[in-house]
């Protein structure tokens, strides 16, 4: 027996952001299994678009060729007659649960590929009644059979009973919230009714996203507003929205802050896998896992930046066991030994000359046992700072800047002067009589001022090279500099982004990753849909150069793609161009790979 037909007029003005992002819930969707066959949608609060995300979401399976059947479940306000102009009489899901019309009377085809339709019907009294009784359970029963997915619309969860009764029995749930009109809280009380219910949530849509606002390199409302007017709560706010210009100024703030009054206790700069950005990031991840919470539960009277100063303290001190448990931190005898050894092997004439020149200023002044000759070495050669030195000798700061002061006048330079000459390295052996920290001093780097003669030698020669190598570059950056905004994609084109090995796609690039170009969940590396991840979140700089390595490589073995490169780690990572750019040295003559601008000004 042929169903009924029905027309439906959706007035919705065109939007490729949204129609982007049904597509993405549409995938995820898809990903939940193929048992998931009955979902319901459902809100916490009424208008927060949940009818036009079910049409929308069904409209979009049915372009796949899948079969679909839209429940209409709010038999106490439903909106698609009016809202779909629907102008012929219909009979709907009310009059079937109490008796007035059976099953046929209330199925229609609709003039959109493969979607079918059960309307609410008139209002009935007594609503979450009829939805209890065993004639619901088996129309939900018997639709999964006849379609691939049945797609339930509820009223919202927090105002009434009825979205629970109708997850019961389902499969699976998806809950719209509205943006900026939905406490956390409440979101939360939502999802834990649905989990009460025995219903698996598949997700949460952030429905209504002003995405003038989302751009992920561009300006925001934030950059107007003063960084300093910001309060506790907005800034722990913009932590959880990933926003990445908070996260720059005030999370990696703090976090500076908490690794300089640890580095200057543990001398944490010098231990492996202690670097700042090793701890940041992964103190970061650690609250992102953890929904933030650590932050929220402070006490009234502590300020965020102290108890996140102290929250970096705890994670530092567990990562600084393991360092000690496994690394025993290399004294400066043994780096000096493996400097020796070093030298054994190296070409690098200039330096071990320096070297060997230290050693012997230290030991024919001072003996090869004293603090001073000791002090020379880890200050010229091995490039302590000065508090650094003091540290491991048992000293005072002041004593270090005192005693290289005094070494300087009264040894280096006579020496100096005695056996090279002083025209040559006065200069740059000297303090000048205002330096009061041993920081200001100048290196004694014979390697660095031979490169500096050197270069002042080919100098004439690279003249007549300049304009030509300027022109080259221009040719090469032409039709590669990656658009600051990218709202779609051709076919060959893939989207390029940083992400975190967890596959957190939270905010900036990710996030648009994710919504628009099949950037998926859990997955942290490598090709994905239209888009391709780059970790930065895992360390230094050095730890994101496999990756890029690897992406590299396989944009060489794939011509036919073109890939857009954004800035990544240069937003939530916390790294600038100048950091990351020489990553993609590689990569400035690929044809299939464009770069930001920002990159193209450091690698030129």
């Amino acid at each position: 027996m042929a169903i009924q037909r029905v027309m439906m007029t959706d007035s919705r003005k065109e939007d490729v952001f949204y129609e982007e992002a049904i597509k993405t819930l549409r995938t995820n969707m898809q990903f939940s299994g193929v048992e998931t066959k009955s979902i319901v949608i459902t809100s916490c609060y009424p208008n927060e678009g949940k009818s036009d995300v079910t049409f929308q979401l069904a409209v979009e399976i049915g372009k796949m060729g899948k079969k679909v059947l839209i429940i209409d479940a709010d038999i106490r306000k439903s909106n698609y007659v009016k809202r779909f102009q629907v102008e012929q009489k219909v009979d709907g899901l009310s009059q079937y649960l109490s008796g007035q019309v059976n099953k046929e009377k209330i199925l229609y085809s609709t003039n959109y590929s493969n979607v079918d339709f059960i309307f609410a019907g008139p209002y009935a009294p007594n609503p979450s009644e009829l939805l209890e009784q065993e004639l619901f359970s088996k129309l939900i029963e018997e639709t999964r059979k006849g379609y691939d997915y049945v797609l339930i619309d509820t009223p919202p969860m927090l105002s009434m009973s009825d979205a629970s009764i109708v997850a019961k029995q389902c499969d699976g749930a998806i809950l719209v919230i509205q943006n900026e009109a939905v406490s956390r809280k409440d979101a939360l009380r939502a999802k834990d009714q649905l989990k009460k219910s025995g219903c698996k949530l598949l997700g949460a849509v952030l429905n209504k996203v002003d995405m003038k606002k989302e751009k992920y390199f561009s300006e925001t409302d934030f950059q107007k507003k003063a960084l300093e007017s910001l309060s506790d709560d907005e800034i722990l706010q913009g932590f959880k929205d990933a926003d990445a210009r908070i996260v720059r100024e005030y999370y990696y703030g703090y976090c500076r802050v908490a690794y300089c009054i640890y580095d200057k206790r543990y001398d944490l700069q010098h231990k492996p896998g202690m670097d700042f950005f090793s701890l940041a990031h992964e103190y970061y991840l650690y609250l992102c896992e953890h929904d933030f919470k650590p932050l929220e539960d402070r006490k009234p009277s502590m300020s965020l930046k102290t108890w996140m100063v102290n929250g970096f303290r705890f994670l530092l001190l567990d990562k600084l066991k393991e360092v000690v448990k496994e690394h025993r931190f290399e004294s400066f005898e043994a780096r000096q030994e493996n400097r020796k050894m070093k030298f054994d092997v190296s070409d690098n004439q200039f330096e071990h000359e320096l070297y060997q020149t230290i050693e012997e200023i230290g030991n024919l002044y001072y003996g090869r046992d004293s603090k001073n000759s000791i002090i020379l070495k880890m200050l010229y050669i091995e490039g302590f700072r000065g508090k650094d030195v003091a540290a491991q000798l048992g000293i005072s700061h002041s004593a270090v800047t005192q005693r290289c002061q005094k070494m300087m006048h009264d040894v280096v330079i006579p020496y100096f002067k005695r056996y090279f000459d002083a025209s040559e390295y006065g200069s740059y052996l000297s303090f000048a009589e205002e330096d009061t920290c041993i920081e200001s001093a100048p290196k004694m780097s014979m390697p660095r001022m031979m490169s500096e003669c050197m270069r002042c030698e080919e100098a004439t020669d690279n003249v007549n090279n300049i304009f030509n190598n300027k022109k080259n570059m221009e040719d090469m950056k032409k039709g590669r500099i990656t658009p600051s905004w990218i709202d779609s994609l051709k076919e060959n084109e893939i989207f390029v982004f940083g992400s975190n090995l967890a596959g957190m796609h939270g905010g900036g690039a990710a996030r648009i990753a994710r919504l628009h170009f099949g950037a998926v969940m859990g997955k942290g590396v490598g090709l994905q849909g239209q888009s391709y991840a780059i970790p930065t979140m895992q360390g230094g700089v050095e730890t994101i150069r496999p990756y890029v390595d690897r992406f590299i490589a396989y944009a060489k073995r794939h011509p036919e793609k073109h890939f857009l490169v954004t800035p990544i780690g240069c937003g939530i990572a916390g790294f600038e161009a100048e950091d990351i750019a020489p990553l993609f040295e590689k990569a400035k003559e690929m044809k299939n790979i464009s770069l930001p601008e920002s990159f193209w000004e450091v690698i030129e």
